[in-house]
């Protein structure tokens, strides 16, 4: 739940997904069915995001902590993984260091 509505709410309902940043690295994101308008506790309006229950693994992209709305434009979005965050071949490198590679083109 946040205080108030995306500008972009209906590019984000047609396909858009929450990217989540864990330990300083875009690791999987959720799509996002709806936004809707609710009341909390206080009686103050929110916007309440509804999440598709699947996580989907991405590719490991570092990313600084942020608070606030962040926009993707296509070219940035981060690819899935393929088979999960690490592929079975990847399976013994860290995270930092798988993450490092990627961004070097190397893995």
């Amino acid at each position: 739940m946040t205080r108030n509505v995306p500008r972009r709410a209906e590019e984000v309902i047609a396909g858009g997904s929450i990217y989540w940043v864990i330990k300083g690295f875009i690791r999987a994101r959720q799509r996002i069915l709806a936004i809707e308008q609710v009341t909390d506790e206080e009686a103050r309006k929110r916007c309440a995001f509804v999440l598709d229950h699947e996580l989907v693994p991405t590719q490991i992209r570092s990313m600084r902590a942020f608070q606030g709305w962040r926009y993707f434009e296509p070219a940035q979005v981060p690819a899935d993984a393929p088979g999960g965050i690490k592929s079975p071949e990847h399976a013994e490198i860290p995270d930092s260091m798988a993450a490092e590679l990627r961004n070097l083109g190397l893995l």
